[in-house]
């Protein structure tokens, strides 16, 4: 399993909007976060890409390392480290094309990153202790930290279960051998059953307890994770209405209610929320403003967001003293 921690108020965001629905439709997002020296995942954000959804499908009109988002999330200091989908209520806890997306997501991760070299050997000939005790004395390359991709999915509770709440969310991860099969793209969703892998050689077939079968369910190909309920704050904050919501568009006026409500905190503050900064990366120049005003937001230095606070009062209309500033 992977240790794990997820910022509860972008999960809470992203539960909310379904159960305004209903969960009577599918919905995706993008994870962004960081993979822990200890061997776990920190979720800071959730972006919603660009979709097309129904009850039983999901279409992303985004990738998770050229949209908006990512951009944004890089700027951060923030990396893929997995995604988050939600489905209708079923007897069942993914389809078969549930499970190439997230190979498919998870492979690119895979691309992206770079292996860790291992510690290079000291002068005298011998590899660093630590290196040493970790066996890593032969200069091998660290398996990727996207290895510990997750999929977090998201469901109302059935009744009778002794889960708290109307919704919940588990984490999963695609098997090894799953990501070599969809790499190979050796399966794809049965016509008949959602539930159902069907080889797509065909003289090619799965090796289920030792029996050979054309077909495989979607249990063979994901493991569950059960320790990714560890406590986690991001510094982060969700109150900003959340992009490609076709039902809560952002719009200048909700830069207002925002910058006006929020008006006399220091504002490094203001400004970290990372649906805002998606949002106000449409205003500003993503190339030249963003990464020096997001840099100023993690480390907190509200003189240097001087210039950008005026910028942003004057695009959402706000006079200059209806905004007293802390800095």
């Amino acid at each position: 399993g992977v240790l794990g921690g997820g910022d509860a108020r972008g999960s809470n965001s992203f539960l909310a909007n379904l159960q305004v629905i209903g969960f009577a439709c599918q919905r995706a997002g993008f994870l962004y976060g960081r993979f822990t020296e200890d061997g776990g995942v920190q979720v800071d954000a959730i972006y919603e890409p660009e979709q097309e959804c129904t009850d039983t499908s999901i279409q992303l009109r985004e990738d998770p390392f050229s949209c908006r988002g990512s951009t944004i999330a890089a700027q951060l200091g923030l990396q893929l480290v997995g995604w988050i989908f939600a489905h209708p209520p079923r007897p069942y806890a993914f389809t078969i094309d549930e499970v190439i997306l997230a190979s498919q997501l998870q492979g690119k991760a895979l691309e992206h990153a770079q292996p860790t070299a291992a510690p290079a050997a000291a002068p005298n000939g011998k590899a660093p202790a630590a290196a040493a005790a970790n066996g890593e004395a032969k200069g091998e390359p660290e398996a990727p930290a996207a290895q510990r991709f997750v999929t977090l999915k998201a469901r109302l509770v059935n009744e009778g279960e002794a889960i708290e709440g109307v919704a919940t969310v588990e984490a999963y991860q695609m098997t090894d051998q799953c990501l070599d099969l969809v790499r190979r793209e050796a399966f794809k969703q049965s016509k008949n059953d959602p539930r159902c892998a069907k080889t797509t050689v065909a003289d090619a077939c799965f090796v289920i307890e030792q029996k050979e079968s054309r077909k495989a369910t979607a249990e063979h190909f994901v493991s569950r994770v059960h320790d990714m309920s560890r406590p986690y704050s991001s510094p982060l904050r969700t109150g900003f209405p959340v992009e490609n919501r076709p039902a809560q568009p952002q719009t200048q006026e909700s830069l207002r209610e925002h910058l006006l409500r929020r008006r006399g905190e220091p504002f490094h503050l203001v400004l970290s929320d990372f649906h805002l900064l998606v949002f106000i990366s449409n205003v500003l120049d993503m190339t030249t403003d963003m990464p020096v005003l997001c840099d100023a937001i993690a480390n907190g230095e509200n003189e240097r967001l001087e210039g950008y606070h005026m910028m942003l009062n004057a695009f959402a209309e706000i006079e200059g003293d209806a905004y007293a500033q802390n800095y």
